[in-house]
């Protein structure tokens, strides 16, 4: 009928652990450079600050990486200001690197 919505059609209800631990099984979490794991230094950077890394849609920069294609340390300036860069946030992947929790705070 016209009028009627579905209830709930855009659910953001908080995935299991199991269903979260199933995705993460699927994904590839290696650094583009140096392969090195890259869940405890999972993060979001500004656009511009992305793309002057060389890098695209695709794809993942542990720190140590991202720094040295920048040729200068991130700062809490080069992050958005999404949820998943809070250093109080703990949901998965993996908790924060120190050095992530670093530059999100500098």
């Amino acid at each position: 009928m016209f009028g009627r919505r579905k209830k709930n059609l855009y659910s953001f209800e908080q995935p299991s652990r199991a269903a979260v631990e199933a995705y993460q099984a699927t994904q590839d979490w290696g650094c583009v450079d140096c392969r090195t794991d890259t869940r405890c230094e999972y993060y979001h950077l500004r656009g511009e600050v992305w793309q002057a890394a060389g890098m695209g849609p695709k794809g993942l920069l542990c720190i140590g990486c991202l720094e040295r294609r920048l040729g200068r340390r991130v700062s809490r300036a080069d992050f958005t200001g999404v949820p998943i860069n809070d250093p109080a946030y703990s949901r998965p992947p993996r908790p924060k690197s120190a050095r992530l929790l670093d530059r999100l705070k500098r």
